[in-house]
């Protein structure tokens, strides 16, 4: 009985260091993911230059007060935004667009629950100047934005954002949303809102409720 309760007693031991060896492991390989999206991330995070414009990441941050400025006049002369819809919306933006001191462009996101994989999304519209769109501005947001969000959703892994979406509204889409899958994002089609596609991409850190 005594050899036999001390490999029993040996076999649970073992069992749990290779728990433990597992756990750790797996720890690891998080901790290693999770630095290599935060390093892949800060070249995005810092403005960059692409095409003579330049992209600023504002998500979450105190606007200064050009950028406000800017905001407000490009929304309310641009899209038409009702003055007293402006003050509502800033919190919302999260990248900026100039050519040199111009506004051409902006992102906003929204975070809402993704319905039909029940996690929460950051949902992502932008409006770019009209005069600026044949110029991949609005590519060059939508990319941006989903590194924004996704390395927020790093470092703040209690608001439990999964991933980026969008719901397909601009008909100059209509060619591309025959593509189930958006390359340079990710974003894959996951359901119709009406007859508008909604798209999603899960960020690499994402997980779902067993």
């Amino acid at each position: 009985p005594t050899a036999s309760l001390s490999f029993a007693l040996r076999r649970t031991l073992d069992e749990r260091k290779g728990a433990t060896n597992t756990k750790i492991e797996s720890s690891n390989t998080e901790k290693e993911k999770r630095r290599q999206i935060m390093s892949a991330s800060n070249a995005i995070l810092d403005d960059i230059d692409i095409d003579g414009a330049t992209y600023k990441c504002v998500w979450k941050q105190t606007l200064d007060d050009k950028i406000r400025a800017d905001v407000t006049k490009f929304w309310i002369d641009k899209i038409q935004l009702h003055p007293s819809r402006v003050e509502g919306r800033l919190p919302e933006l999260c990248v900026v667009a100039y050519e040199g001191d111009t506004l051409i462009g902006v992102s906003t996101v929204t975070i809402e629950t993704m319905h039909c994989v029940g996690v929460l999304a950051g949902f992502y519209r932008c409006s770019v100047d009209p005069a600026f769109r044949k110029r991949n501005v609005a590519t060059e947001l939508s990319a941006r934005s989903k590194v924004t969000l996704e390395a927020w959703s790093l470092a703040n892994p209690d608001e439990k954002l999964m991933g980026f979406a969008v719901v397909v509204e601009s008909p100059n889409l209509t060619a591309k949303s025959r593509n189930p899958v958006w390359s340079r994002t990710g974003l894959t089609l996951v359901g119709y809102r009406g007859y508008q596609q909604v798209r999603m991409a899960w960020f690499d850190h994402a997980r779902v409720e067993a």
